[in-house]
């Protein structure tokens, strides 16, 4: 039989009001809808919040994540963390605060491509994340008790799917550091950045004849084909930047950073022509129409 339930979901807890059973055979039943009366969103606007349907104020860039500790007069702290996902990554990789601290996280998925959804969970914490394309995931929570919790993306999102890992470290009340040394990681050479800046531009070059193909036909009739055409220009906006500080940190002989920068330049180029060629397959399976 069916059974139906009235459930409140205000509190911390769901609570079960009222319980009804109904003398009625299980049902199996489908519901047909015409494809053109549909009109999904193919993602959302990066840094969006999906609950309010508007700009998320905790949404973060590649390169522009943070994380702010503020406390107040009682010394009450509060921890807010903006990072973001993409293939595969998680910033920032290592989050500290401190025990008692009310830790604030909040993750932009940069993927631009539809089908790209990243999970975020946190081992010890009542925390699981599901953050489409563009959207900003929120959750807050006390960190108290000391210790190390690893967080993780739940989605399969690629290839490189377990690299998408970090660790939240809660250091207990009181803890003082002792002084350590470091030791320096990769470094990079003159020759090491030149190599990438070679792959830059024939990637350039793949995202100009793709421009080409796509102002050459009437893709402004199609939507679908609007929208990944403003989000690559918006990516290409941030590839510019970027290669702007490869280019000033490469004059200063910086090779270390520049390389950085560098990758960070390919990679909004990579999300640029993932989504020039998906507009340019669009256009070709919908019959698009050369223009003068």
């Amino acid at each position: 039989p069916q059974n139906h339930q009235l459930i409140d979901i205000s509190g911390d807890k769901m609570e079960l009001l009222y319980d009804m059973p109904l003398p009625l055979g299980e049902p199996h039943y489908a519901v047909a809808i015409k494809a053109d009366k549909l009109k999904p969103a193919v993602r959302y606007k990066s840094g969006w919040n999906s609950r309010t349907n508007e700009k998320s104020p905790y949404k973060s860039r590649a390169g522009r994540e943070k994380t702010e500790r503020t406390c107040d007069a009682e010394g009450k702290c509060t921890v807010h963390v903006y990072g973001t996902t993409i293939r595969s990554h998680i910033t920032p990789e290592i989050i500290e605060v401190v025990e008692g601290d009310t830790v604030s996280l909040h993750f932009t998925n940069l993927e631009r491509a539809e089908d790209e959804t990243h999970g975020f969970s946190m081992y010890g914490q009542n925390i699981q994340l599901s953050i489409e394309p563009g959207k900003t995931a929120s959750a807050t929570f006390v960190a108290d008790k000391a210790g190390v919790y690893p967080y993780y993306c739940t989605e399969f999102c690629s290839a490189l799917h377990l690299e998408m890992q970090g660790y939240l470290l809660v250091q207990p009340k009181g803890y003082q550091a002792s002084t350590a040394g470091l030791v320096e990681g990769t470094t990079y050479t003159e020759a090491d950045y030149n190599k990438q800046v070679k792959t830059n531009i024939e990637t350039q070059a793949v995202i100009d004849s793709v421009v080409g193909y796509i102002t050459s036909h009437n893709y402004k009739d199609f939507p679908t084909v609007v929208a990944l055409v403003e989000d690559a220009t918006d990516q290409l906006g941030f590839a510019d930047e970027a290669k702007a500080k490869a280019d000033a940190a490469a004059a200063e002989k910086d090779w270390s950073t520049a390389m950085l920068w560098a990758n960070q330049w390919w990679q909004y180029q990579v999300k640029t022509a993932d989504m020039g060629l998906r507009a340019k397959t669009y256009l070709e399976e919908n019959g698009a129409k050369k223009v003068k």
